[in-house]
């Protein structure tokens, strides 16, 4: 048992001891406010809840698509295929068990669901259909965080109506999904496939994330991400992934300045470092919110910088593949049109502006600039020389917030 969650997630004399598992899977803060809770019922209820959660969370993460996505690209192999069904079969089972003993946990104040079990046998018979449905697309995030938010904290707040509106997501996921896998066939293309079960996957864990949110937002007022470190919300999650688009972003359009000045000089240098950059990006946490699709060009990036070493191509072929993937990672930065983005910058923007006319130095406002990273090729720069301890004068930073303001999509930004 980790000694910094035992100090956190001390009970009262008498109780049961909290569960190892479940302190790793809260974090010191969320344990801690569980243990402390005064009713031994109540406390046991939420602890049972969040472990049911934990559970069903570690058996959605366990699927790993890596070792498909890294396969060749083309028509996966038949038993590539079945390997994948019993574990899609299994996460499809446990998320819906955990979503009825939610409900039962909590029972809704005014939501009722009809707990109808999903028939997952069906959705692998009916394998006869040709051709990929258009991909499965709707505004989950938005509709997630509404739940989340849409009750009080503490007493009054309806737990079970957030917990049985996310089971009934679940449920729709659940038929959607049985719908469209049942069109696959093993000689479709691995990226129909591997796109729809990613796209499964995620919408199983965001409700999963979702009502261990719920359960410890009815605890505490304690804002949530920082309550259970596995939590984020959309704005977060498109923060952290538009970053590593920038990061990678640099990385490649260096290597191609160096290809176009080194030559064969720097070739197989150049090759060795995209590889380990591209292994970085992928075990980024923000890897998992990269869309199937966009998931497909920086593999096949990879696959032909393999491809490259092994056949010994020459520096003008490495050249004409960095410059093509550059141009795809330029299009990954069109994630700064996504409302959340520039909400979450116009706000942070403001501040920054705010607070250095105030006179509080470029360093004070460091966390600020770096949520809108990746938004302006300028503040970027601010951002590096301030982490390399050269921070420009604040004056030029406000103005450059001000600059930034004003080119944002939407209203006028005047303060």
């Amino acid at each position: 048992m980790p000694q910094a969650s035992q100090a956190h997630a001390s009970v009262a004399k008498g109780s049961p001891p909290f569960p190892a598992e479940l302190q790793e899977f809260l974090g010191p803060r969320a344990a801690s406010v569980v243990a402390n809770i005064a009713d031994p019922t109540i406390r046991q209820r939420n602890m049972d809840a969040l472990n049911t959660c934990r559970t069903a969370l570690h058996v959605v993460d366990g699927l790993d698509l890596v070792k498909y996505e890294l396969a060749q690209l083309g028509p996966p192999e038949p038993t590539v295929w079945y390997e994948l069904i019993p574990e899609i079969e299994r996460i499809v089972m446990e998320t819906w068990r955990a979503a009825q003993r939610l409900v039962a946990a909590f029972p809704a104040k005014n939501t009722v669901l009809a707990a109808v079990d999903p028939d997952v046998d069906s959705a692998f018979d009916a394998m006869v259909q040709d051709g990929p449905p258009a991909p499965i697309r709707d505004d989950r995030e938005s509709e997630i965080e509404r739940v989340v938010g849409g009750h009080g904290e503490a007493e009054g707040s309806d737990v079970g109506g957030s917990i049985a509106a996310l089971a009934a997501m679940l449920r729709s996921d659940f038929v959607t999904f049985q719908h469209r896998i049942g069109q696959f066939t093993p000689e479709s293309d691995r990226w129909w496939l591997l796109g729809d079960v990613q796209e499964f996957r995620s919408r199983c864990a965001q409700c999963l994330e979702a009502a261990t949110a719920t359960i410890l937002k009815a605890l505490s007022k304690e804002d949530l991400e920082r309550l259970l470190p596995r939590y984020a919300d959309a704005t977060t999650r498109a923060i952290r992934l538009r970053a590593a688009f920038t990061d990678l972003h640099i990385y490649v359009n260096n290597a191609a300045n160096w290809l176009a000045y080194g030559g064969e000089t720097r070739a197989i240098e150049v090759a060795l470092g995209l590889k380990r950059e591209i292994e970085t990006f992928t075990r980024l946490p923000a890897y998992a919110y990269v869309r199937a699709a966009d998931k497909r060009g920086i593999i096949q990036f990879r696959i032909a910088i393999d491809e490259w070493e092994n056949q010994e191509g020459d520096a003008q072929n490495l050249k004409t593949t960095v410059e093509g993937f550059l141009r795809l990672t330029d299009l990954f930065r069109g994630i700064n049109h996504r409302p959340a983005l520039i909400s979450s910058d116009r706000r942070y923007l403001r501040a920054i502006e705010l607070t250095l006319r105030l006179g509080l130095t470029v360093t004070d406002v460091l966390h600020f600039l770096e949520r809108a990273y990746g938004r302006s090729d300028d503040l970027d720069d601010v951002i590096r020389s301030c982490k390399l301890g050269n921070p420009p004068p604040p004056e030029r930073v406000a103005a450059l917030a001000r600059s930034v303001l004003d080119h944002l999509p939407g209203p006028a930004t005047n303060s």
